[in-house]
């Protein structure tokens, strides 16, 4: 089969396989996005407007932001022990938890970012 994939003398030109490569996978199953594991902090749904948690401070939303992120990192490292230890698990599911995590370490990182940076220009201000 790998003499199938280059055509010619050209290695950037790929031929398709006889099968499709994604034939063989199944059905990958329901994994809750974070809005269906219920509200992160005082994060609102749009047409929600003051109904969140009434008094929740910064410092509580970013811990609630936070803890959620934690949980999907540990989400994440349980199914890939699984995996490795040789435990039946759906691979499918620890692809998706492992991306999910980055994703929310990414936007994590981001927010902290921008926020340094409000920081930063708010301490260049001239009163």
């Amino acid at each position: 089969m790998p003499e199938a994939y280059f055509q010619s003398n050209d290695p950037f030109k790929l031929a398709m396989p006889s099968t499709s490569l994604l034939s063989n996978i199944g059905n990958v199953g329901r994994v809750p996005s974070l809005g269906e594991t219920g509200p992160v902090g005082g994060v609102e749904k749009p047409g929600q407007a003051g109904k969140g948690r009434p008094g929740m401070s910064f410092k509580e939303t970013v811990q609630a932001y936070l803890g959620k992120v934690n949980d999907l990192q540990e989400t994440s490292a349980d199914y890939a022990k699984k995996l490795a230890a040789g435990e039946e698990v759906d691979l499918h599911k620890v692809m998706i938890a492992g991306e999910q995590a980055g994703m929310a370490m990414s936007m994590t990182i981001q927010l902290r970012n921008r926020i340094v940076e409000a920081y930063q220009e708010v301490l260049r201000m001239q009163v």
